[in-house]
């Protein structure tokens, strides 16, 4: 009750009460199990007295920094890097993550057209090409206009004004609806592609994430959405609108001075070139700083989510140097892309000088057949051709380059394994499915990932409807993936799985799970309200929401909150207790009304009192539904209907509790492993019919209480209690 109870000295624990003895035991135990070697990290890293490589350390530009720290910190250092680097060729040999795929050469033009239809199709397209059309045409006889005039001074000056206002007021509109077709045709392509790319990763399979780091997910989420949304419109419209500048600068010109398109070749040849050897070297640079800012994500991610621990090991220099390493990687890409800006330029400032010189030259030379107001227009425009075709190329580069932000998200919307359908509209369960609760498993295999052996391998189980079933094995003997298994996480690689007489490969992905009560090892709150966490379809009343919450014993604290149902849940329900998130999942299970109870290791990290207020709860409020539990603590399954005994993917054992305790069982060698050498009194075996336990309630909460305390220790000092 958030009160200090008792007060002393940690020297035993004989004369502790119950209940605070079993969490000083099982604090002990842990501890007694923590690697020491964790904490011998700085001395088994190898030692390098070499001055030639603290020299060279300290030259690498990783660590520029290093120069200016002791020499056992510089050793420290390159230790670290080498034995990092040794982790990592142990990796590549056998990873379970793939790299990342690169992609190289030009961008496909089906990803051109990809982009196209999500931004509206052909006919959004054909109206910003007019548009801009209507855009240099408009300019074009603007100027044309002023030229003319000038030629012809005997025209009014309120006509002249008055064609020239309407030539600008052209332009002016069209401009607008060719900035406004920009921005709904982006507008539309980004929430394509976000969707898509959301529906591909949303249906992707537990394999994919298996082997891709989150940091991928996230730079696709992040950068490559943020590129599509706001990069890629204004680079495709600059694009085009300078296109379309460039081909109407080039005509004015050719029509003032026709000699300029002979001396245009030379320049159109050099200026192609230029942008043929630029633009794939920068697309390439761009993929390269894609992907080298995924291990940024991906490390940043982990850190944050490791800072505790980081901490309690001092391992703050280590996440640190491996942040830089990775920060470096990416800058080399970013600092070559700058550099490559830099080396265009240069070029590009040379054929724009040169174009020019010759248009001036031109007009001088024709000036005695050239008029003077079209010579100053041809000028004009000529001095605009140095920024034009810069413009021009960077363009060009920065459309291929951010279209691969589209390519990447495609990738990841189109081409990953996707799971099952989520419904077969032609073969849909009954409404009330599963009516009882039988589940089948026939001759059933799986494996995670092709080439994998098999982790579950030919199970035959029957379970009766309303039956309690706990599952216990060994680590990595196969309990979770039966689970797995009956929710289609993984498909199987032989057999089936039958719920109520239905295979669960014969119905949708939606019409299955949405069936089943799951309460996990690690409760999953998302960010929002404890309504939504509860509700999150919005099918239950207030009153249904308070109910549960009463029934697993959370509402007064719900009640205790600003809000009550409307009050904040943070980022993974920080602000609520692990036993307090434990228990909205309880709830919010008991909200779902499934006649299928999973329970996956669901009381393996929470404390005793939650721990027995969720046995007490799958015993009566689930006492007509079936029951798997995968069990942590052998004492929270002894009065489940039965046991299955899992082993190297294969059921070893499955009866009774009874029975499996009154033989030489794998079953009764866990039980006593855990401390507990007989059955509690109240005990006894099922009938034939399933469904219930011959255990008093009494006798099972004393007997649950009492196994926790099993075996004490001595204490010297009295633990006083507190006020």
């Amino acid at each position: 009750d958030k009160k200090v109870k008792y007060v002393g000295q940690y020297v035993g624990f004989a004369n502790l009460p119950d209940t605070y003895a079993a969490f000083a035991r099982a604090a002990e135990e842990h501890r007694d199990e923590v690697d020491d070697d964790v904490f011998d990290e700085e001395a088994e890293l190898p030692h390098h007295d070499s001055a030639a490589q603290i020299a060279r350390l300290r030259a690498d530009s990783h660590l520029s920094n290093v120069s200016r720290q002791s020499s056992s910190q510089v050793e420290r250092r390159l230790s670290r890097q080498e034995s990092m680097r040794k982790e990592e060729q142990k990796r590549a040999e056998g990873a379970l993550i793939e790299k990342e795929y690169l992609e190289a050469g030009n961008v496909s033009l089906n990803v051109y057209f990809a982009y196209i239809k999500g931004c509206g199709g052909l006919l959004m397209v054909l109206a910003l090409i007019i548009s801009m059309l209507s855009q240099q045409f408009g300019g074009v006889a603007s100027n044309t206009w002023l030229s003319y005039w000038t030629d012809h001074p005997d025209i009014g000056k309120y006509i002249g004004l008055l064609v020239y206002v309407l030539c600008c007021l052209f332009q002016a509109v069209v401009t607008f609806f060719a900035i406004l077709l920009t921005a709904l045709a982006g507008q539309r392509g980004g929430r394509t592609f976000h969707s898509r790319l959301l529906n591909g990763i949303m249906r992707a399979p537990m394999a994919f994430f298996d082997t891709t780091p989150l940091g991928r997910v996230l730079n696709r989420f992040s950068k490559d959405t943020y590129t599509i949304d706001e990069s890629l419109p204004n680079s495709m419209f600059s694009y085009m609108l300078i296109l379309f500048t460039v081909i109407a600068t080039i005509l004015v010109i050719a029509v003032v001075l026709p000699w300029f398109i002979v001396a245009l070749l030379p320049l159109g040849w050099l200026y192609i070139y230029t942008q043929n050897y630029y633009i794939p070297s920068s697309r390439q640079l761009k993929r390269l700083d894609s992907v080298l800012r995924s291990p940024i994500f991906a490390h940043f991610s982990e850190t944050l989510d490791g800072v505790p621990t980081i901490r309690a090991f001092r391992a703050q220099d280590r996440f640190i140097f491996i942040n830089e390493q990775r920060l470096d990687s990416n800058l080399r890409a970013y600092y070559l892309n700058v550099a490559s800006n830099r080396w265009l330029a240069i070029r590009l400032e040379f054929v724009g000088t040169c174009a020019v010189s010759l248009t001036g030259l031109l007009a001088v030379l024709g000036r005695g057949t050239v008029a003077a107001g079209l010579g100053g227009l041809a000028i004009s425009y000529a001095l605009n051709v140095t920024q034009i075709l810069n413009w021009m190329v960077r363009m060009a580069s920065e459309r291929e380059t951010n279209i691969v932000s589209v390519e990447r998200v495609k990738e990841y919307a189109e081409d990953i394994p996707r799971e099952a359908e989520a419904i077969y509209e032609d073969h849909r369960p009954p409404p009330d499915w599963p009516q009882q609760g039988a589940i089948e498993f026939k001759n059933y295999q799986m494996r995670y990932r092709p080439g994998l052996p098999l982790v579950l391998k030919g199970i035959n189980l029957s379970i009766r409807p309303g039956e309690r079933v706990g599952i216990v094995g060994r680590t990595g003997a196969g309990k979770s993936s039966m689970l797995a298994s009956l929710l289609r996480l993984v498909e199987p690689a032989g057999g089936v799985v039958e719920v109520d007489k239905i295979a669960t490969t014969s119905i949708g992905l939606d019409d299955l799970r949405s069936k089943f009560s799951i309460i996990p090892q690690d409760p999953v709150l998302f960010t929002g309200t404890v309504r939504t966490n509860l509700d999150p379809f919005n099918e239950r009343t207030d009153d249904e929401l308070w109910e549960a919450l009463e029934r697993s014993h959370l509402s007064r604290k719900i009640r205790e909150v600003e809000g009550g149902l409307e009050a904040t849940v943070e980022e993974g329900g920080r602000n609520f207790s692990l036993g307090e998130r434990q228990l909205i999942c309880l709830a919010r299970a008991l909200l779902r009304k499934s006649k299928v109870l999973l329970l996956d290791e669901a009381t393996s990290a929470v404390d005793q009192l939650t721990d027995k207020i969720i046995q007490t709860s799958i015993r009566t409020i689930f006492s007509g539904c079936t029951v798997m539990t995968i069990a942590h603590r052998i004492d929270t399954i002894l009065d489940y209907d039965r046991i299955v005994v899992m082993d190297d993917g294969k059921i070893a054992e499955f009866d009774t509790p009874v029975n499996l305790f009154r033989e030489d069982t794998i079953f009764r060698a866990m039980a006593e492993s855990a401390g507990i050498t007989d059955l509690p009194q109240g005990i006894s075996a099922p009938t034939s019919g399933g469904g219930g336990s011959g255990v008093g309630m009494q006798s099972i909460e004393t007997s649950f209480v009492n196994s926790a305390v099993h075996s004490s220790c001595t204490m010297n000092q009295p633990i006083t209690q507190a006020n």
